[in-house]
């Protein structure tokens, strides 16, 4: 990989993995204003507004995490699996991207 697509890729996985984290710090709002809310209206509208940010706005951030960081990894001379730190990387990635779809199935 050269230098300028080397940095292309760095910059889209960074804003990939800060976007999620965004997306997740708004899921956790939502979720506390539909846990501590008074108004019946207010927690349903939370709830609603949880799944379509689950689905369209966490799920999209986290694949685009993942797949800018195997392609960063990828085209770095260290590989993606020559140190121990890639595989354990690569296992929480990957055991956050199976379970999440299980949680996600309980929203409804």
């Amino acid at each position: 990989m050269t230098l300028r697509v080397r940095r292309i890729a760095l910059t889209a996985d960074v804003s990939s993995s800060v976007g999620w984290l965004g997306a997740v710090a708004g899921f956790l709002v939502l979720a506390v204003t539909g846990l501590r809310g008074e108004d019946p209206q207010l927690n349903r509208a939370a709830y609603l507004a949880m799944e379509l940010t689950t689905w369209f706005v966490i799920l999209p951030f986290a694949a685009a995490s993942l797949l800018t960081g195997i392609v960063s990894s990828l085209g770095t001379a260290w590989g993606l699996l020559r140190y121990y730190q890639s595989p354990c990387r690569a296992r929480r990635l990957t055991g956050t991207h199976t379970t999440a779809p299980s949680w996600l199935l309980n929203l409804n």
